[in-house]
């Protein structure tokens, strides 16, 4: 009797033990369905946060490279800051490549793009302030270049009324002559002049005339060349030794007479004497002084 209640009891034991190693194998199962799902939680939470990584390099990759572009045209506008522009953007290349290479976190890759960024606005305020500050010289040197055009067209003005001046006073100061009479003249026996129209009776030519008060004019010595050229051209009485200038040319002449001008109105004759035959036509009688015409004239004989 005694064996046949143990064998129930050694029955009930393992029935207990094996649903408990069965209880605890459906809480190990349960453990691990919840570790495996948190874990694809994770896994898929990681590959978002990589996805977004990658997202947000190639950002930051694109905005390298417009600073970069930005530098590259910055460097060209502006040679003579070329050499400290090209340093930045050698570091921005390099902070690109670093990029692409994953060398960095997105966390430096942002805080040293913003610094690179912060330098830029830096050069950009310079040169705004250079762009700012060459206009105002454009500007400045403008109104200065306008200013020296009025300056120097005042001064042209002044030295073309100041040439004007200077030739009013010298033609002020030329010598005028008035009450110009010429004339042929025939020798007589006692020595005294009689007027004559006849070619064949003209001994000598005379030219009178009144040379006019001038105050401008400067006084002394002043020579009176007379030039007759004939009714064929020819300069009469001419020499090679005979000569005078006239407007900065040399000329000859046919009789000249030295005077003694007093800046008041003073009576001059000239004669001339021919050595040949005087013949029929007209005679161009021409006065000159300081190189200067003084009057031209004419004589018809018969």
């Amino acid at each position: 009797m005694e064996n046949v209640n143990s064998e129930p009891k050694k029955s009930n034991k393992s029935s207990l033990i094996l649903g408990i190693l069965l209880l605890l194998a459906l809480v190990g199962i349960a453990t691990l369905f919840v570790k495996n799902t948190n874990l694809k939680e994770q896994i898929a939470a990681c590959e978002v946060d990589v996805d977004n990584g990658d997202l947000e390099r190639e950002r930051i990759i694109g905005s390298l490279n417009e600073m970069d572009a930005q530098y590259t045209e910055l460097s060209e506008q502006h040679q003579n800051m070329s050499d400290e522009l090209i340093a930045e953007q050698e570091k921005i290349k390099k902070l690109i490549q670093s990029a692409k290479n994953k060398n960095w976190t997105i966390s430096k890759l942002k805080k040293e793009t913003e610094t690179l960024r912060e330098i830029m606005k830096g050069y950009l305020v310079t040169i705004d302030s250079l762009n700012t500050a060459n206009q105002n010289l454009i500007v400045e040197n403008t109104n200065v270049k306008s200013e020296l055009d009025k300056e120097k067209q005042y001064a042209s003005e002044l030295e073309n009324e100041k040439t004007n001046l200077s030739e009013q006073v010298k033609l002020g100061s030329m010598l005028k002559i008035a009450g110009v009479t010429v004339s042929g003249q025939n020798i007589k026996s006692n020595g005294t002049y009689k007027e004559t129209d006849k070619a064949s009776r003209t001994e000598l030519i005379k030219c009178c005339f009144a040379i006019a008060e001038n105050s401008l004019a400067k006084a002394g010595k002043r020579k009176i060349y007379m030039r007759i050229i004939s009714p064929f051209g020819a300069i009469l009485g001419s020499q090679k030794d005979d000569s005078f200038e006239v407007k900065g040319r040399k000329s000859v002449y046919t009789h000249a007479r030295e005077i003694d001008y007093t800046n008041s109105s003073q009576d001059v004759c000239l004669y001339w004497t021919s050595s040949d035959v005087i013949t029929e036509g007209k005679y161009i009688i021409q006065l000159f002084t300081e190189g200067n015409e003084l009057g031209n004239y004419s004589l018809t004989l018969r």
